[in-house]
């Protein structure tokens, strides 16, 4: 039969084909790799990852961990309104606030206080050809027009009372012991007792002397009776103050008085004599045990 067919459904013959030649091995599937495909799909997933990590960088900024809110989950400050300052004081400071000295230790400031008292009080009575006293009212040396060659020097000045008279201001009473002289030429002699009320106030430079010292009486010192004692025989007692004084430096004499207290230890009195020849009464007492009391 020659290349038409036949029709065997209609009974007639088909037309005639052409068949194109195609290569066998275009037909059939490379058994290799096509690298083209491969490459194709690398460059997409590199692609894919480049824009997954600019949107994340984008919707989350580094250093943070979650996204920032939104504006209307953040919460609005109340809106405050401007407080007009006033402008720096131009006068002297203002005195110590009431709150400020309230706080400070009151046993401290009285402590304080008292020691500027005693300082100011020897300065002052220490009187020589150049002591000058001005007046902080007039501003004038109230002694230059009454010149006097007496001289005073101060042994020593102690306070006895602190009186706080207002929040910022304290009275102190001070005696003094001192010593004076006619004049140069002339010998010291010990001068009585000498009580003064040395007003201290505290001001925003610290502690100031607001007057001269005014006159006060002075206390009386007196040792208060204890009444009389048992007396008593302790040699023990007796010899451990003996030999206690003597450690110190100084010369016992004999006791005399030994008595016995009201809680059963012993109180031993007697003279001693330090190093100038100078003597004077003692009393020591000794417990139960020999130990003797401070």
């Amino acid at each position: 039969m020659s290349s038409s067919e036949w029709d065997h459904t209609h009974g007639k013959q088909a037309p005639d084909e052409e068949y194109e030649s195609i290569p066998w091995d275009a037909l059939v599937r490379s058994s290799g790799p096509d690298w083209r495909r491969i490459a194709n799909l690398v460059a997409l997933m590199v692609s894919v990852a480049a824009v997954s990590t600019l949107v994340v960088r984008t919707m989350w900024p580094a250093g943070t961990s979650t996204p920032e809110p939104t504006p209307d989950a953040v919460a609005r400050p109340e809106t405050v309104e401007p407080i007009d300052q006033a402008p720096p004081p131009t006068v002297a400071p203002a005195p110590p606030a009431e709150a400020d000295l309230r706080a400070l230790d009151p046993s401290s400031n009285e402590r304080t206080v008292a020691a500027y008292a005693e300082w100011y009080a020897a300065e002052f009575f220490t009187i020589d050809a150049s002591s000058r006293w001005i007046d902080p009212v007039t501003g004038s040396d109230p002694a230059a027009a009454v010149p006097s060659e007496a001289l005073r020097y101060v042994e020593s000045v102690t306070a006895i009372e602190v009186a706080q008279v207002a929040l910022d201001r304290h009275d102190v009473t001070v005696v003094i012991r001192s010593l004076s002289a006619a004049g140069i030429s002339s010998g010291y002699r010990r001068d009585p007792p000498l009580a003064v009320v040395v007003s201290v106030v505290l001001t925003p430079e610290g502690l100031r002397v607001e007057d001269f010292p005014r006159p006060a009486t002075v206390p009386v010192l007196t040792l208060q009776s204890r009444g009389p004692l048992e007396p008593a025989f302790d040699p023990v007692a007796t010899d451990a103050v003996l030999a206690m004084v003597r450690d110190l430096g100084l010369e016992p004499s004999e006791p005399f008085s030994v008595t016995r207290e009201p809680d059963g230890a012993t109180r031993v009195a007697l003279l001693v004599v330090d190093a100038v020849g100078v003597r004077w009464p003692i009393a020591v007492v000794v417990d139960p045990d020999g130990t003797i009391r401070e």
